[in-house]
């Protein structure tokens, strides 16, 4: 019985005898189980902005732990608009989709509001966290110049 090769020297034995195969393009929808053999970078953040992720009014947290409970509502961003900077110590309605209007670092839900005559107005529902209704720019998918770097064959799922 002859001996175990080492590590290396298996690995060159195997590259001596397995050719790799030729690169395809295919459509995403015919990809499944296919294996990358290149890096694919992203070339812009995904989502390329801090995004409204529920109807509400948009604030500055840092004026809600102060205390203020009650914000003049200064207008309304729907999804697609130009943002609209926040006013100092009001508010602005946003919905769903809606780039986050600078100056604003949270959403308060439409579900847990008092409005009237052009004021929202604090309820005991009411809370406010930072980033709690919004999804900061590239935080739930991909970043400029992220990686998705080739398969290795460690990586495949065992056939045992």
């Amino acid at each position: 019985m002859s001996p175990l090769p080492s590590p290396a020297d298996a690995e060159a034995l195997i590259r001596q005898h397995v050719r790799p195969l030729p690169v395809e393009s295919r459509p995403l929808a015919a990809l499944a189980g296919a294996v990358l053999v290149q890096e694919v970078r992203a070339e812009r953040d995904q989502p390329p902005f801090h995004r409204v992720t529920m109807d509400g009014i948009a604030i500055a947290s840092h004026d809600w732990t102060q205390g203020q409970r009650r914000f003049r509502i200064a207008g309304t961003e729907a999804a697609g608009q130009r943002p609209l900077p926040l006013p100092p110590g009001e508010c602005l309605e946003v919905m769903t989709g809606a780039v986050l209007p600078p100056g604003s670092d949270c959403v308060i839900p439409v579900e847990r509001l008092e409005v009237a005559d052009g004021w929202l107005a604090w309820t005991r529902r009411s809370r406010s966290s930072r980033w709690a209704t919004s999804t900061p720019a590239a935080s739930t998918a991909v970043r400029a110049s992220d990686c998705s770097r080739p398969a290795r064959a460690s990586d495949r799922p065992s056939s045992r």
